[in-house]
């Protein structure tokens, strides 16, 4: 845990230093520590990093011969990233482009919950369509 929370701490702390701590870091990582870092990326609004989370994901998202799954959260770090730095719109896209890598329950749960959750939060408005697809969404997996 302590080599993600030296990220975070260049991100939040030494912005100049942070791009080649994240680049170092990925030169050096195995497969299990990308994953790990594909998941532990999701909490980076506890620290108040979005850049950080959207520059990373972007990095796990398009990696040569990245698996589905890794791709997949990063573009889910994207995702949670936009909509923190109040692009919420871009955010569901990415959200979506995450749905499409690794099309479980969860990744449809998050994506159309956020579709909801958005304008009632004051976070940005989104077309009246992607807030009716979010809720029907919805009701069939509760009906599931």
């Amino acid at each position: 845990m302590g080599k993600f929370l030296r990220l975070a701490y260049l991100y939040r702390f030494a912005t100049d230093s942070a791009a080649a701590g994240t680049r170092a870091f990925l030169d050096d990582a195995n497969e299990a520590s990308v994953a790990e870092l594909s998941q532990v990326l999701r909490m980076a609004a506890s620290f108040d990093i979005p850049d950080a989370q959207l520059a990373i994901g972007g990095q796990l998202a398009a990696a040569p011969g990245a698996a589905p799954l890794q791709q997949a959260n990063g573009h889910i770090a994207q995702g949670l990233a936009l909509i923190a730095m109040a692009r919420p719109a871009q955010g569901l896209a990415q959200l979506d482009s995450a749905r499409l890598l690794s099309p479980t329950d969860e990744a449809r749960l998050q994506v159309h919950e956020w579709r909801l959750l958005l304008p009632v939060l004051g976070a940005g408005r989104l077309p009246r369509e992607e807030v009716d697809r979010g809720r029907q969404v919805l009701q069939a997996l509760v009906g599931d």
